[in-house]
């Protein structure tokens, strides 16, 4: 029984662990594309098949971000769907 009461107790350690490595680095990525995006308001002009929109350059990198993180997002759904977890 204290075995198993030291195993749990190290696997919530690990747990932990891991999960405050992952908030860093989420944090450290969001402050790196505020960086970026702070760093780029110039504005650009782009085209969408047949329409020209201007846009600073700020806004479409967060556009595009965005649109990274739900591709992302959504490949994740899909794949644990598939390993059936």
């Amino acid at each position: 029984m204290l075995k198993e009461k030291a195993d749990s107790e190290v696997t919530r350690k690990t747990t932990n662990w891991k999960l405050r490595l992952k908030l860093v680095g989420a944090l450290l990525l969001a402050l790196l594309c505020i960086l970026i995006v702070l760093m780029n308001m110039q504005w650009v002009e782009i085209r969408l098949l047949l329409i020209k929109v201007s846009m600073p350059v700020a806004v479409l990198v967060f556009v595009t971000t965005l649109m990274g993180f739900g591709i992302g997002v959504l490949a994740a759904m899909i794949w644990a769907k598939r390993d059936g977890k």
